[in-house]
């Protein structure tokens, strides 16, 4: 999608530059209240954690379930892997769930819960 305004379109005869200019954008949030804007804001905002919070349950319960795996086939010795690299494998793989989950629920959880009732 273009950020451009196709000027063929607008008729400057009539009209003046900035009439001409908000027919082309109506969906500009600038344009709109303080109270429209921290609405949109606020909208936009939720669907971005939404979506955030989804991709880190998809992609902490991946993780965990190829390290499952993995410990599973060395348990059954299918792999032969040296018991550092298990280690490193189970240590890492606890500081990303910790890690990624911590910084999930700051995000929806956090200390700026007033953020839109006085900004």
């Amino acid at each position: 999608m273009s950020n451009t305004i196709p000027l063929e379109n607008v008729n400057w005869d009539d009209k003046s530059i900035n009439e001409s200019l908000e027919e082309l954008s109506p969906n500009n949030i600038d344009e709109k209240s303080m109270v429209d804007q921290k609405r949109e804001r606020y909208k936009q905002d939720t669907r971005q954690r939404k979506f955030l919070a989804y991709w880190v349950v998809w992609a902490t319960s991946l993780w965990l379930f190829l390290t499952l795996c993995i410990v599973a086939c060395q348990g059954f010795q299918l792999l032969k892997l040296h018991t550092t690299t298990i280690n490193t494998l189970l240590v890492t793989t606890t500081a990303n769930v910790l890690g990624l989950a911590y910084i999930v629920l700051r995000g929806l959880f956090g200390e700026k819960t007033e953020r839109y009732k006085n900004s």
